[in-house]
């Protein structure tokens, strides 16, 4: 005899309010779960999109030739993106993210990028949340630098140096500073001073830990031992290596330009998290002549490859983040040399804070049910 299953479908929503109270901002335990993510990722179980399983996701953009009059105009951070994956281990979860991006949006108010996040069934593909994605994108991208910093640092780390009071920032700080056990100040640059000091408040009022705006690059890289890059912009920030202090970390999340120098020192420790991921990027971005396109330089990599396509750098000198937090690879053997850490993101890290806030949301009786239906209208 055949068993009727019941056919009705819902599916959770998840306000941002809603993830607030299941502690999406809750930044210890985000860095725990992206290290998580990067043992996982070590082993094997997961899968992005593309072919081989490691492309960042679709993006829609607009040429400036515009074939009509009504599409939209190729303006700053104008396109939209779709990030999905399947990571396994404990999450075993299917899910990611959607968002449209306009810089034109902090004018009226809104966030630069909005963002809606989705958890599927990994069996059925049935979605079992939709919820806000802003605050979880956030979280995962500000994260990862902490998590870098964690085996990257010095044991003499003290100090941590913030470039772009904006919002990846704020999260960008809050995982470095729980990842420095001897933190002791904090220091911020922006191009508008008035953001730094309004930064530097928030900070210090959040961390308890005192934090200066500064007035210079220099300034900030000389008083840094862990740096992050999470600026955007057509300038990204310039670090001089003759202002890095002995066994300073640079941790790339937007855009950031370092000294050549700096990626051809043997000494210096390069990681990233997805190696071919980033070539997937570089390949989308050259030229018909074979080479990578000034297009290429929002990604953190950009310098990297450049320097591998003139034959300077080795391919594949840079070692995947997995290996440094699986404990295959000893990031530093000494308190002396630098290390840089270019970042991508991962839809992997998406689907694990997902998970995590839909988790919490069924503990807590969190959410709205919604239903798809009853029993489907066509099978």
């Amino acid at each position: 005899m055949i068993m009727k299953h019941d056919t009705t479908l819902e599916t959770l929503l998840l306000s941002e309010p809603d993830l607030i109270e299941c502690g999406v901002l809750d930044m210890h335990k985000c860095v725990k779960t992206m290290i998580d993510v990067f043992q996982i990722y070590e082993t094997g179980d997961w899968r992005m999109s593309g072919k081989d399983g490691c492309l960042h996701g679709g993006v829609v953009t607009f040429p400036e030739d515009r074939p009509t009059f009504n599409m939209p105009e190729p303006t700053p951070d104008r396109r939209y993106v779709a990030m999905c994956g399947y990571l396994g281990g404990r999450f075993r979860a299917c899910g990611g993210k959607f968002y449209g991006s306009n810089r034109e949006n902090l004018s009226l108010g809104l966030p630069r990028s909005i963002l809606t996040a989705f958890l599927n069934d990994t069996d059925t593909g049935a979605p079992l949340a939709i919820m806000s994605g802003c605050l979880i994108s956030t979280m995962r991208t500000g994260a990862m630098p902490g998590v870098a910093n964690k085996y990257l640092q010095a044991s003499t780390a003290r100090t941590v140096g913030i470039v772009g009071a904006g919002v990846i920032s704020h999260a960008c700080c809050l995982s470095l500073v729980d990842t420095m056990p001897k933190c002791e100040h904090i220091y911020v640059y922006d191009l508008f001073y008035e953001k730094s000091v309004a930064f530097c408040k928030e900070m210090t009022e959040m961390t308890g830990i005192p934090a200066d705006a500064v007035k210079s690059m220099e300034e900030l890289v000389r008083n840094s031992d862990a740096i992050s890059l999470a600026s955007s912009g057509q300038n990204p920030a310039y670090v001089k290596s003759e202002w890095l202090r002995p066994g300073a970390t640079i941790l790339i999340s937007g855009g950031g330009k370092l000294d050549d120098e700096l990626y051809l020192d043997p000494e210096t420790t390069l990681i990233v998290d997805c190696h071919r991921m980033h070539e997937h990027s570089m390949e989308a971005q050259k030229l018909p002549d074979g080479t990578i396109g000034p297009g290429a330089r929002q990604y953190s990599t950009y310098q990297y490859f450049k320097l591998v396509e003139a034959g300077k750098v080795p391919f594949g000198r840079a070692v995947e983040l997995s290996k440094v937090v699986s404990g295959k690879y000893n990031p530093r053997t000494n308190d002396t040399h630098h290390a840089v850490f270019m970042s991508g993101g991962l839809a992997l890290e998406d689907v694990a804070w997902i998970y995590e806030m839909y988790q919490t949301a069924l503990r807590k009786g969190v959410g709205t049910r919604f239903k798809f239906w009853d029993e489907p209208h066509w099978k």
